[in-house]
């Protein structure tokens, strides 16, 4: 369904095997499948995991400037990393696909292209066919801190 220009279905690939959602795409199994998901990132935070048969990484934040996410971004680096290292194809949800997962997608761009958060975000935005990839400012400012360590 659409409104104001957002797709609640709309689930892209942004780099070969690396998938972003908001969570009612991530509880279409069927579809799932069909992409060959085998690692869930649920940043949803009111959905829990769906299906026993993929492997997930639950991150429970919400979507305020003030949360912090920063403690999850190795967890999640490891995460994705291991789901490619067995060929995986990874998923990566939140309500909308937009600010939680979009910023676990940018920390990824960041972290393996050695993008600036402004590049990653643009790279990750061309590939997003409905809907934005826009952190809140308080995620867009861990981003950037994390990176200056």
């Amino acid at each position: 369904m659409y409104y104001d220009g957002y797709d609640e279905d709309a689930l892209d690939e942004i780099l070969p095997s690396l998938f972003i959602s908001g969570f009612v795409p991530a509880k279409d199994l069927e579809r799932l499948e069909n992409l060959g998901i085998t690692h869930i990132v649920n940043l949803s935070s009111y959905e829990n995991n769906f299906h026993g048969k993929f492997e997930y990484l639950r991150i429970p934040v919400e979507d305020f400037p003030m949360a912090e996410i920063h403690p999850y971004f190795d967890e999640s680096l490891k995460f994705i990393e291991g789901a490619f290292s067995k060929n995986g194809r990874v998923l990566v949800n939140c309500n909308a696909g937009q600010s939680r997962a979009g910023t676990i997608i940018i920390l990824y761009i960041m972290k393996t292209k050695g993008m600036t958060f402004d590049d990653a975000q643009k790279f990750a935005q061309s590939k997003r066919k409905s809907n934005e990839i826009c952190p809140n400012s308080g995620f867009r400012r861990q981003l950037i801190e994390y990176f200056k360590k």
